[in-house]
């Protein structure tokens, strides 16, 4: 089949065609490497339809592997689009052809806008909202007592690292002492004591 001649029917008119070496080993789109190749190169608004609402894409010509068989891609997400069935080789997404001048898109909300997207293999973390009083250290991660794992507070902290009256090197209470009083390890406690750990707490 002589693909240069299918192509007509939704090629990005009036743009070069571009070589691209294979496709992403995760799907059927174009690899990161490619996506950056053909960043710059001319490109031509085209419609795409799903399930009856519209998306425009930014639409280059491509030519993938040794065959050089023929592709429309998005050249944001590097969605690929067959020209002889118009449909996409990733979804239920349909090419309709170069926009006309001076297209808008419907209103937000009523149109898919899957062509504005990078392609990602990881979904977006979304940070939980912060409560307030909740204490966090230089990092802004939460410490101390507002820990949900925290098994004692800034008082026992104070208490387990006190000295004796009079002395700057002699605890108030043993390691062995405090661990039994507070129910953590002994570990713990020297952790706490060198500043390993509740190293906010004065």
């Amino acid at each position: 089949m002589n693909h240069e001649k299918e192509y007509s029917k939704t090629a990005a008119a009036g743009c070069e065609v571009r070589r691209i070496k294979s496709l992403s080993t995760e799907g059927h789109f174009l690899p990161e490497s490619a996506l950056k190749e053909i960043s710059r190169v001319p490109h031509t608004l085209m419609i795409v339809s799903a399930r009856g609402e519209k998306s425009i894409i930014k639409g280059v010509q491509v030519a993938v592997g040794k065959a050089g068989r023929r592709y429309v891609a998005d050249k944001i997400t590097g969605t690929l689009y067959d020209p002889e069935t118009s449909r996409s080789l990733s979804g239920a997404r349909t090419l309709e052809g170069p926009a006309p001048e001076g297209y808008k898109l419907p209103p937000k909300g009523e149109a898919y806008r899957f062509g504005t997207q990078p392609i990602t293999n990881s979904p977006k973390k979304r940070g939980r909202p912060q409560k307030q009083g909740t204490e966090r250290n230089a990092d802004g991660n939460v410490c101390g007592s507002s820990k949900h794992s925290a098994k004692i507070n800034e008082d026992a902290v104070r208490a387990i690292r006190a000295h004796k009256p009079g002395s700057t090197c002699i605890y108030a209470i043993t390691a062995k002492q405090a661990a039994q009083l507070f129910g953590i390890s002994e570990k713990t406690v020297s952790e706490i004591r060198q500043r390993r750990t509740w190293g906010h707490v004065a």
